[in-house]
């Protein structure tokens, strides 16, 4: 918990997020809404969009978790989830066979976001010291 709270304002919430996305796949259980279509949850999971998407925040949330524990690894690992999450838009899109013209500025968006997010964990003074920093568990990285 004291590496949480050292970490600087954004990194705490982009690690939050990344936590948060095992709640992405407990609501797909349900069903999903791609770009405006429901999809049922049968034919979600079924084509393989919903494990796409349970790998994302497998990765994302141990990618968080990473990062609490001040790890080299979890800056990369969650910049990978992220981009794993726009991969499974893209795949939800086909699935609800929704035309590719009516959302491709939506996944430039989730990519361009995505190396915003890259160029912060990698770029922010705040942040590279943090990761500089001994964990307060003691632990090796």
């Amino acid at each position: 918990m004291k590496n949480f709270l050292a970490m600087p304002g954004i990194l705490k919430m982009l690690t939050a997020a990344g936590l948060c996305t095992l709640l992405w796949v407990a609501a797909s259980t349900n069903g999903v809404n791609v770009f405006g279509k429901h999809v049922s949850a049968s034919i979600w999971w079924g084509s393989g969009a919903g494990y796409c998407l349970l790998l994302a925040a497998m990765i994302t949330s141990a990618a968080s978790i990473l990062m609490i524990r001040r790890s080299r690894y979890g800056r990369s690992v969650y910049v990978a989830g992220w981009a794993i999450l726009g991969i499974d838009a893209i795949i939800g899109a086909f699935v609800a066979q929704i035309p590719f013209a009516s959302y491709w500025s939506s996944v430039v968006g989730h990519f361009a976001l995505t190396a915003c997010v890259a160029l912060y964990l990698y770029l922010s003074k705040r942040v590279k010291e943090y990761f500089l920093e001994r964990p307060v568990d003691g632990q090796l990285r």
